[in-house]
């Protein structure tokens, strides 16, 4: 008979921006895998650990956790599947438990973002929660006012770093740039009181945290592109509500976020930022959006506005791929596969 079992109890999954309901899917997500390893793992015993807020630095966690296997059996009756669905799951690669599962000859497969059962709720969340917007809602303005736009909250590294470089590169005012007060006293200037009214009862920066939509539409309409800093740059796997809603909202976008992101992107079957710009450097390196970002501030706007018009029929496609993981069964997740070639047909932007 084959036994699943978890660290810790059901209860102790949470999330802070309780609106948002994202406990809830974390809760749903670790029970279908916990139904799918019955069926069809060959092992005898199954440990399932959800590492979200999984602090596995402690020894007061991760000890009981070693004893427990250690208990039930060699490493030929236990498997271990590591599952993450909200934060990334590249640390874990780095930790003391890691390397002593591997060291004992432990079996280990990663379940959501993570290198062996790529699977994410996430885009089929967003989808569900905005179907009552009709998708011409989102198209660009003929005379829209921002080249881009780059929504900011927490000030991680990457995302100071980045908005540093469009300040020195002069790209400031091509844009609409958010970032937590305090920091930037030109983007405090242009954006800093800007959607007070949206706030949770999370009031630990001061943007307010917008999980589940595009934002402010008037704002959306405005702007040509969206510039995506992902919440982790050194996670190749992770892919946030950030980069969905540019593909929900058709828009072409430019991410600042490990090179990984963009290989889960192709193959979900997505046209990435390498295809909607025709340009192979669109690496997710802070510099390689700085270099496009410059030359299409220097576009006039109908330039742009008919870049966007050629774009569009990949535009489209790409959240037509969103509807599509939407209607997809959400019970069935290893070896969740979403991939399909890219429609040939469809011109590429230049």
């Amino acid at each position: 008979m084959k036994t699943v079992h978890e660290p810790w109890p059901s209860d102790k999954i949470f999330y802070s921006a309780e609106p948002h309901s994202i406990g809830i899917k974390e809760r749903e997500f670790i029970d279908n895998i916990k139904r799918e390893v019955v069926k069809i793992s060959n092992y005898q015993t199954n440990l399932v650990i959800n590492i979200t807020w999984f602090d596995a630095w402690d020894p007061k966690i991760t000890d009981p956790i070693q004893e427990w296997v250690l208990t039930f059996g060699r490493p030929e009756h236990i498997k271990v599947w590591i599952c993450g669905s909200v934060d990334g799951t590249d640390w874990f690669t780095h930790v003391p438990l890691y390397k002593w599962f591997n060291e004992n000859g432990y079996k280990l497969e990663f379940v959501g973002f993570g290198p062996d059962h790529w699977y994410s709720w996430i885009p089929a969340w967003l989808a569900s929660n905005n179907k009552h917007i009709p998708e011409q809602e989102y198209y660009l303005n003929s005379d829209f006012k921002n080249v881009y736009l780059c929504y900011n909250r927490k000030p991680r590294e990457n995302r100071i770093e980045l908005v540093n470089k469009l300040i020195s590169n002069n790209l400031l005012d091509y844009g609409w740039v958010t970032f937590d007060r305090g920091h930037f006293p030109e983007v405090d200037k242009r954006t800093g009181e800007t959607d007070q009214d949206k706030h949770t009862s999370d009031l630990r920066w001061s943007r307010p945290e917008d999980l589940m939509s595009c934002g402010d539409l008037n704002v959306w309409r405005d702007c040509y592109s969206v510039v995506v800093t992902e919440t982790e740059w050194s996670d190749p796997w992770q892919l946030s509500e950030k980069t969905w809603k540019p593909i929900l909202g058709l828009r072409p976008f430019l991410l600042n976020s490990h090179s990984g992101v963009t290989k889960v992107l192709s193959k979900l079957g997505l046209y990435t930022p390498a295809d909607l710009f025709e340009n192979v450097n669109l690496n997710g390196s802070i510099a390689s959006v700085v270099t496009q970002l410059t030359v299409l501030s220097l576009k006039p706007k109908e330039e742009l506005y008919a870049l966007w018009l050629k774009q569009l029929p990949m535009l489209k496609y790409n959240r037509q791929r969103i509807l599509e993981i939407e209607a997809q069964d959400p019970n069935l997740i290893l070896n969740w596969c979403q991939a399909r070639p890219k429609p040939h047909s469809v011109p590429v932007a230049s």
